[in-house]
């Protein structure tokens, strides 16, 4: 869901951010949007785990339930208490084996995000990354 990498926008999320977010998920629920847009509200985080990815960096990982009719939208309410994220846990207890085996498969190029030489070069890259 997030890692501690630097994203577009030069800026960095911290491992205690991370750790606050897997804690929120496993509160209440938090709604599953398509680029955070909440007209685009297709599921919900279950639970949460953040742990040390192969590269040393720290990855946010959740398991998610996509809404398959609206009635289940009805029963996980943005905000409402999360009930049942201790059922979901058990898709993470293995993580650190998914996240080995993820290296074999993917064996990741660090990409780091264009450094925009001039003002029009940096405002592109804001506007193609910021909703309004």
């Amino acid at each position: 869901a997030s890692t501690t990498h630097v994203d577009r926008h030069f800026e960095r999320m911290t491992k205690a951010a991370l750790e606050s977010m897997a804690q929120q998920i496993r509160t209440r629920y938090i709604p599953q949007l398509i680029e955070h847009d909440f007209n685009k509200h297709i599921g919900v985080l279950l639970y949460g785990k953040v742990a040390k990815m192969h590269d040393g960096e720290f990855g946010l990982y959740v398991v998610s339930g996509l809404f398959d009719n609206k009635e289940e939208k009805c029963i996980y309410l943005t905000g409402s208490p999360n009930m049942v994220w201790n059922k979901y846990q058990k898709y993470l207890d293995d993580l650190e084996e998914l996240i080995t085996v993820e290296k074999k498969i993917n064996k990741p190029e660090v990409v780091q995000p264009p450094i925009p030489s001039n003002l029009a070069d940096f405002l592109e890259i804001h506007l193609d990354s910021t909703a309004i």
